[in-house]
């Protein structure tokens, strides 16, 4: 149950991320905090990673977030919603936790 399937996805993702980084730091004059965001950025990575595992293996997770496991579970109901892995600010922000998408869709008759 990996977010990110294969190592050249992860590189790729540091590739498309980190070239706007690098541009806007540059211009900025900041390019000695670019070591910083990436390290700041693979430990959100890894931490996102392990708590996605523990969601699907139904192991412990840490206090406060209880709450995840259902949410992202609900993720797997319902196609095209609940994006987030555990902490839902950008799902309620862009309308994909909303109202009509808590439960799964019902089915018509005859299908």
């Amino acid at each position: 149950m990996a977010l990110i399937s294969s190592p050249l996805n992860i590189l790729l993702l540091f590739v498309i991320n980190g070239v706007p980084a690098f541009l806007v730091a540059s211009r900025m004059g900041l390019r000695g905090i670019l070591s910083g965001v990436f390290l700041g950025w693979t430990v959100y990575l890894i931490v996102t990673e392990e708590i996605h595992w523990r969601i699907h293996r139904n192991g412990w997770l840490p206090p406060g977030i209880g709450f995840a496991r259902a949410y992202h579970m609900s993720h797997h109901d319902i196609p095209n919603s609940r994006y987030n892995v555990f902490l839902p600010l950008f799902d309620w922000l862009f309308g994909s936790a909303g109202p009509g998408r808590s439960k799964v869709p019902v089915q018509p008759a005859g299908n």
